[in-house]
């Protein structure tokens, strides 16, 4: 499901209904607010930052933040930097696996042959919202 940046200035919760959630693009500034959002309105939320990187090099990691319960706080958030395609594979088995966690991950421009970008479009489980610079429109 596609999710348009101006429809997240104002409302961030709507993102709440997704499992998995894409930011990509060029404009970073747009993705550091989201980010900062997703904070302030998530303040009793466990959060958790990975990369793409170490997340390729030891996929358990990813899987065990989300297999693993919290005693002292209810929901997780998991904010993955720095994706691209290479993260396909991992993203799709996993997203069976989801329950209370939120996942978000954050990436680069993304043209629209991405697999990434196309599965999580595809699904109403998930969301994607392009970060596309500011112009004079």
């Amino acid at each position: 499901m596609i999710v348009k940046s101006f429809n997240l200035e104002n409302k961030i919760e709507i993102i709440n209904k997704y499992k998995i959630h894409l930011f990509y693009g060029e404009n970073l500034g747009l993705k550091q607010d989201i980010k900062f959002k997703i904070k302030k309105v998530n303040k009793k939320v466990e959060f958790i930052n990975l990369l793409q990187e170490e997340i390729i090099k030891n996929s358990s990691i990813l899987i065990s933040e989300i297999r693993n319960k919290s005693l002292f706080q209810e929901k997780k958030i998991i904010i993955i930097d720095q994706v691209s395609d290479k993260i396909l594979d991992i993203i799709s088995s996993i997203e069976k696996e989801i329950q209370d966690e939120k996942v978000y991950l954050f990436g680069d421009l993304l043209d629209k042959k991405s697999k990434l970008r196309n599965l999580l479009e595809k699904s109403t489980d998930c969301g994607v919202t392009p970060c596309y610079k500011d112009d004079e429109q």
